[in-house]
């Protein structure tokens, strides 16, 4: 990875520097994929309206990504262009709108508006994503888990369950669960992707219902819809994921009353509002321990991810797992 000048202004060195650290440590950059395993609608994001003085930084700044993106200026919108940090650094987030769904690359551009970086910045710690899962624990306290509490490991997933890519890693994922019982803990957190799955809501709304009666039936019916997520249509979706539901052992009495609460709706609604500041556009979008990891990821990668998690926390307590 290389920064790259939008500007350059002599006398500044020290960007350049973290661009070959993290070149080194191989951290990667996204432009606008042909393909991508994961599902990723057009999100909504709020544009405040910037004041003169701003305006050359948006405009360099947009015409930097239609030269290196090749996209077209009108597909280009920068949505978030933050203050300059302790480091001068400026976090700068901008929409490519030409295609659909719409990409979304994050920057980082110095305070004087002279160099730019494409990829991510973390901290460079031992534990580099403890803000994340701090943020994540109250948005996920009540939702569905199967694994012990004390779990050295926790894997929270954000899926569709009309997605599917959320089908394919579901697999996985009961395969990683075998793998360490005792180690891993895993959450389910709904996201329907509406924008581009007709019976993504209402296949929520069924396994807010499910979880609602007991975790472990909500188990049972996150398995069996992905099982059956091809047969599912969104005329017949309300019918057939009640059936679901029921196999799976809910009560069809309890479970008819939630699905017709307005307030399950919300409910739901507002959880996919509250994980926004996450960065969460796709599914399936995963966590572990803090550490955001989105698309297609091979069930190795996981068993690497979870044995390393396993291996650093205990080094750090002083603890041995077996």
């Amino acid at each position: 990875m290389a920064v790259l000048p939008l500007r350059r202004k002599p006398g500044f060195t020290h960007f350049g520097s973290l661009a070959i650290l993290i070149s080194a440590l191989g951290i990667g950059f996204a432009l606008p994929p042909a393909t991508r395993a994961q599902e990723n609608p057009s999100n909504i994001a709020r544009t405040t309206d910037s004041s003169p003085e701003e305006a050359p930084f948006r405009e360099r700044l947009r015409d930097y990504v239609a030269r290196t993106a090749l996209v077209p200026m009108r597909d280009i919108q920068v949505v978030e262009f933050s203050a300059a940090d302790a480091h001068g650094i400026r976090k700068a987030v901008v929409r490519l709108n030409n295609s659909q769904p719409p990409v979304t690359n994050v920057f980082y551009v110095t305070s004087d508006g002279g160099e730019i970086l494409r990829g991510s910045l973390d901290k460079l710690s031992s534990d580099p994503w403890s803000g994340d899962r701090d943020r994540l624990a109250p948005l996920v306290a009540d939702a569905p888990a199967t694994g012990p509490s004390d779990a050295t490991v926790t894997l929270i997933e954000f899926g569709d369950f009309e997605c599917p890519f959320c089908a394919q890693l579901n697999g996985e994922l009961e395969q990683l669960r075998a793998a360490f019982p005792q180690s891993l803990r895993w959450v389910f957190k709904n996201h329907p992707l509406t924008k581009i799955h007709p019976w993504a809501q209402a296949a929520a709304i069924a396994g807010e219902c499910a979880a609602a009666q007991s975790s472990s039936q909500f188990w049972k019916f996150e398995h069996l819809v992905y099982q059956h997520q091809q047969e599912i249509a969104a005329k017949t979706a309300t019918q057939q994921l009640r059936g679901l539901a029921v196999q799976s052992g809910v009560a069809a009495q309890a479970y008819d009353f939630c699905i017709h609460s307005p307030e399950t709706a919300r409910r739901v609604q507002a959880r996919i509002v509250d994980v926004e500041p996450l960065g969460i556009t796709g599914t399936p979008t995963l966590f572990i321990n803090g550490r955001k990891i989105t698309g297609a990821v091979s069930l190795d990668s996981l068993k690497v991810a979870v044995e390393t998690e396993v291996a650093l926390t205990s080094k750090q307590t002083g603890n041995h797992t077996h």
